[in-house]
């Protein structure tokens, strides 16, 4: 009787040994479904991710801070001259506009440095106040500013870093370069420098604002290239590994805050509310969409991009989509109308909720994907 169990069991155990060697050999041969395909896929992912953040989103980075110093110090220098020319505050007046573009293009990445889940006031909330939920503080700005020039509370670094977000960043700074901050709506050059010159808590206000949006770009700096938060590492390699914030899938959050991005632009319809006293707003965008050519073609290792990965996958017609889209886009901009530049981001947001991650087999899940 015992004979015959072991015989039984024997006989069962060899049963499944065939099953299970029949299994992994249809998997071997591309029966197993995806197993086979997915590390090489994800190594891809991880090349390209790396090479972008390399030659994409560190320089876009390293620029906004640039053009942030550049006003920094361009404003000391106009604030020290006894007697400074019209032409050294439109000199300051082109700075804001590099700086406006810079950010527009680095607001593609707004999250780590510029928007930590564990910050209480996100960094991006003092440098684009329109960004936090498309409202706009012109008004809150105005009257700020108009208040502080005719008091005798001292404006030092203590004053602007104890100010709220909606009354800092770039949105103060344009005011007081591009429009006189006592008479409303007048913006002719020479009488905006006679304010300065007749009043210099004006000048304070600007080296105040200006020194501390040039703190933050700094510090985001700071955070991507050597360190963020409390580890010594740099977010650029925390990122990378998924050992930032929580985030273990980062190719999936510079997708989705990419999205985010163009959805705000069309549905805060940024092209009419940004940018008023400077009438800007238009270059501006521009240059979000020049920074998602440069993500897409990465041209400084176009082998290890997102369109040479579509094409790759066989989704050449998906290059072409987004090409179209984005050049619909320009040409919104040249037109300066705003009913086709929001079409056009329109389709833009939908093509980073599918052609842009199905290229990569990324799965976004279901709320994201549905609608555009």
């Amino acid at each position: 009787m015992k004979y015959k169990e072991v015989s039984m069991k024997m006989k069962v155990a060899k049963s499944w040994l065939l099953v299970s060697s029949l299994i992994v050999a249809l998997s071997a041969c591309g029966g197993g479904g995806s197993s086979g395909s997915a590390a090489p896929v994800a190594n891809k992912n991880a090349q390209i991710l790396q090479s972008s953040v390399s030659n994409v989103i560190l320089p876009a980075v390293e620029n906004f801070r640039a053009k942030a110093s550049a006003l920094d110090v361009n404003t000391s220098a106009f604030c020290a001259e006894s007697n400074p020319l019209v032409g050294t505050l439109q000199r300051l007046q082109e700075d804001w506009r590099e700086l406006s573009k810079a950010w527009y293009a680095v607001a593609l990445y707004n999250f780590g440095p510029l928007d930590s889940p564990q910050d209480i006031v996100p960094r991006y909330f003092s440098i684009d106040s329109l960004r936090v939920r498309g409202e706009d503080y012109t008004n809150t700005v105005k009257a700020n500013i108009r208040t502080s020039l005719s008091g005798s509370v001292v404006l030092d670094d203590a004053y602007f870093s104890a100010l709220n977000f909606q009354d800092v960043g770039l949105l103060a700074l344009e005011y007081l370069l591009f429009e006189e901050v006592l008479s409303d709506g007048e913006k002719d050059d020479a009488d905006i420098l006679l304010e300065y010159k007749n009043n210099t808590r004006k000048c304070d206000w600007l080296k105040g604002v200006g020194a501390q949006l040039n703190t933050h770009a700094n510090t985001v700096s700071q955070k991507w290239n050597v360190a963020y938060r409390d580890s010594s590492a740099a977010y650029k390699d925390l990122y990378v590994a998924g050992q930032a914030d929580g985030v273990s899938e980062p190719f999936n959050l510079l997708i989705t805050t990419g999205q985010k991005h163009f959805d705000y632009l069309k549905s805060r319809d940024v092209a009419n509310q940004a940018a008023k006293f400077s009438e800007y707003a238009w270059q501006s965008i521009a240059a979000s969409i020049d920074q998602l050519e440069a993500l897409l073609s990465n041209s400084a290792d176009v082998s290890n991009g997102i369109f040479a990965q579509m094409n790759t996958a066989g989704l050449a017609s998906s290059v072409t989509l987004l090409n179209g889209n984005i050049a619909e886009a320009r040409q919104a901009i040249i037109d300066r109308s705003d009913v086709s530049l929001n079409v056009a981001l329109g389709k833009l947001d939908g093509n980073f909720k599918r052609e842009i991650p199905n290229a990569l087999g990324i799965v976004l899940g279901i709320n994201f994907s549905d609608g555009d």
